[in-house]
């Protein structure tokens, strides 16, 4: 199984959070930079079943520790469904 790490610590806007998440999992680049995409992303098939490890979260500005939360519960959601592609590992 392919590992992917995701380290968010220099993350200092909202849209550099998406554009990791989009360059590490090979997301297409017309990818939507907000949750609904980050979900149909990891459940609809656009990569092979993963492992992702988020790290760095603790370093992100306080503002987007909120939008962070967020985006936690997308993989942790996508874990559970049966045609999702992830497995999340904090």
């Amino acid at each position: 199984m392919k590992r992917i790490t995701i380290d968010f610590s220099k993350c200092k806007y909202f849209l550099e959070i998406h554009y990791l998440i989009r360059d590490k999992l090979g997301l297409p680049k017309w990818y939507g930079c907000n949750l609904d995409a980050l979900w149909d992303s990891l459940t609809g098939g656009f990569f092979d079943y993963c492992e992702v490890h988020l790290k760095g979260m603790d370093k992100l500005p306080k503002e987007l520790q909120i939008e962070m939360d967020k985006i936690i519960n997308i993989f942790k959601r996508a874990e559970t469904v049966e045609y999702g592609s992830v497995k999340l590992i904090l």
